[in-house]
């Protein structure tokens, strides 16, 4: 299959156990492969980009590292990125926040071979944007 010899992959899930079922599905890739995932609530969103291989998340943790609840975190069918249920459920522009994050960590990759980009943070509510990098080699 095509997914095995990919350098990245790039998820957007509602459900918590498909975040765990990829990170514990990791001996299908590519021990280089990266993961990408963007996630958010109701006006705050994330961009997290890490390895799929645990061999290689000490130094470039993935959601499931930067983000242990989602270990123990149950699905709630009711959440959607679906356009008629997420109006109801999250700001308008949570979504397009978000993927413009993650499509900036995709285009330093394309561009420049490389991005120390680990994780963007965004709060609509405040305006406030974090970033964070991985550590200097």
């Amino acid at each position: 299959m095509a997914i095995a010899t990919a350098d990245l992959v790039v998820t957007a899930v509602d459900l918590p156990s498909a975040r765990r079922a990829l990170a514990h599905y990791e001996g299908y890739f590519k021990p280089s492969c990266m993961w990408l995932d963007l996630g958010n609530g109701h006006r705050h969103g994330q961009a997290v980009f890490g390895a799929l291989s645990p061999r290689h998340r000490e130094r470039y943790p993935c959601v499931i590292d930067v983000y242990p609840e989602l270990a123990s975190l149950k699905d709630d069918p009711r959440k959607s990125c679906s356009a008629a249920e997420s109006l109801g459920t999250q700001d308008c522009l949570v979504n397009r926040a978000v993927t413009t994050a993650g499509m900036g960590i995709v285009w330093e990759l394309l561009r420049y071979g490389r991005t120390a980009k680990h994780c963007l943070s965004i709060n609509l509510e405040t305006g406030e944007q974090m970033a964070a990098s991985f550590p200097p080699s």
